[in-house]
């Protein structure tokens, strides 16, 4: 049978399916399309807080495409099915529940009808999406299909998504027994750790994480999350962070690239000679007999070809040095642009711990659980922006406080 036969036969099917929707449905659909403008379901407030059951009622999927496709052989035949799924997960992800069970039994009828679904849907299929189909793997793909298109959104408004970022890691404690989890003096605790990017400038949205056993250093995930960002179109004019993050070769693979690694100067740091003319310019000669070498007294040139060839100490000790030099001359200035990251990040990282699942404590054992709740929480911001975008709101797009 031909493909178009098919659509025919699709089409045909839910022609007859819809004329046994009840007059109640039908009226239930009337209700929220006329009660008010769809900003009131989509602009949560202290005054108005809206019910994560109907904020996701005004999510697009059509976004969804690209990954659906990977899932789905029969996509164009199903995709009207997989709309309502889509907009679950959102609801999943937003509830603040852990277990899938629970979330699945507060919805009624018309709950399930509000989401697009032509009936309510069978526990099994919802579990099967979510838990197989999506699974904990493909979490990080949605999210980062969510965030490309809070991107082409703002863009399409005049405003860039990620021009200056904070990106700092959080602990997240283990129960007892999780064989997993490992043990940080540091914390005092067994659990594992949360990195994440966020918007300095939307505040409350991450745009990347990445997930680390309680012990690892946070710092060596910087490259990761500037290549994440890269990979969605993202490029920041300022990276933010705390003291664990500049290394040399992070200071070098940021700042070469026009993106300024802006961090507390420590105190035991000391002005590295490597970074001076002299010392790149020695360093630079040393390359004399290669093929692409080129005579030069500009700094700029020397420490680019220095960068291509790994040289990270002598780059990142370059603008180190530069670092310095600003916070010794005017160490007021500097501090308070070092402070942003302090207030908005670790207030960020506050948020997430009160208002998604990532709890200060996991509520089940094993790597596999924090990867799952880690990624259903993330996505928690990320379709809440995307469901404030699509419908016309441009501020506090994070913001989870009043979707109860």
């Amino acid at each position: 049978m031909h493909s178009d036969d098919i659509d025919v036969l699709v089409n045909k099917y839910w022609a007859v399916r819809e004329q046994f929707v009840s007059d109640s449905e039908y009226e239930l659909i009337d209700r929220l399309l006329d009660e008010g403008d769809v900003g009131d379901y989509t602009k949560p407030t202290k005054e108005t807080p809206v019910p994560a059951k109907i904020f996701v009622c005004w999510l697009d999927t059509d976004f969804t495409e690209p990954i659906l496709k990977k899932i789905y052989p029969r996509y164009k035949i199903i995709k009207h099915r997989l709309g309502p799924r889509v907009r679950f997960l959102a609801y999943f992800c937003l509830s603040r529940e852990v277990y899938l069970k629970k979330a699945y039994r507060k919805l009624s009828q018309e709950d399930f009808y509000g989401m697009g679904f032509k009936s309510v849907p069978n526990y099994e299929l919802l579990r099967v999406f979510i838990y197989e189909k999506i699974g904990r793997e493909r979490l990080k793909s949605i999210f980062k299909l969510v965030i490309e298109e809070v991107k082409h959104i703002l863009t399409e408004n005049g405003i860039k998504l990620g021009e200056r970022v904070g990106e700092d890691a959080t602990d997240i404690q283990a129960l007892k027994y999780d064989e997993d989890a490992e043990y940080s003096g540091y914390y005092k605790e067994y659990g594992y750790k949360i990195d994440i990017v966020h918007d300095l400038d939307q505040e409350t949205l991450p745009i990347d994480y990445s997930l680390l056993q309680i012990t690892d250093d946070e710092g060596k995930y910087l490259p990761d999350s500037k290549k994440n960002l890269e990979q969605i179109g993202i490029k920041p004019n300022e990276w933010k962070v705390d003291g664990k993050y500049p290394s040399y070769s992070n200071i070098a693979k940021l700042e070469i690239q026009s993106t300024h690694l802006i961090y507390k100067i420590q105190e035991d740091w000391i002005y590295n000679p490597k970074g001076t003319f002299e010392e790149i310019e020695k360093k630079y000669q040393t390359y004399h007999n290669y093929p692409d070498f080129k005579p030069t007294k500009d700094i700029e040139v020397m420490v680019s070809y220095l960068y291509k060839k790994e040289e990270y100490e002598f780059v990142g000790a370059f603008y180190r040095n530069q670092s310095m030099n600003e916070f010794k001359n005017n160490p007021k200035e500097y501090l308070s642009k070092c402070a942003e990251r302090s207030g908005k990040t670790e207030g960020m990282i506050s948020v997430i711990k009160l208002e998604t699942a990532l709890d200060t404590r996991l509520p089940k054992r094993g790597w596999d659980a924090f990867v799952f709740i880690a990624g259903i929480s993330m996505l928690a911001f990320a379709f809440a922006a995307l469901i404030k975008l699509q419908n016309g709101t441009l501020t506090h797009l994070g913001s989870l406080t009043y979707i109860t």
